[in-house]
């Protein structure tokens, strides 16, 4: 099981999704987040939750990507906000080297952010 992620993951997500939504121009923040929720953090879940895999693979896989999008949030399907901080940890590290890939400037984690999370990159999920 582990801890629920920490209130810094968030800030730095949300952080991290503004300054994307900026620099593209043609996303808002939670957009961003949305596209990284169901590109990141689905497979995430469904990989570490046997509950959120058969939810998600009945009723949400079968439709088109956007429809996947509007089809979660009108049935408020929780990703990250049910990630533990390994998945968390995960997540974001994902969605930093993506950003990196994509040549988005993002803000670094707090040097003690990366301190928590580094003990948690080796641990089971």
């Amino acid at each position: 099981s582990g801890a629920n992620r920490t209130k810094q993951q968030n800030k730095l997500m949300w952080l991290w999704a503004g300054e994307v939504a900026y620099q593209t121009g043609g996303q808002t923040a939670d957009e961003v987040q949305d596209d990284w929720r169901h590109s990141h953090g689905v497979p995430i879940l469904r990989e570490h939750d046997a509950e959120f895999c058969a939810v998600y693979d009945h009723l949400i896989a079968p439709l088109p990507y956007e429809a996947q999008k509007r089809a979660m949030k009108k049935l408020g399907i929780k990703v990250t906000s049910a990630m533990r901080v390994k998945q968390m940890v995960t997540f974001m590290d994902t969605v930093q080297r993506e950003c990196a890939q994509m040549g988005f400037e993002i803000t670094d984690p707090d040097p003690e952010l990366i301190a928590y999370q580094s003990r948690y990159r080796g641990a089971t999920i």
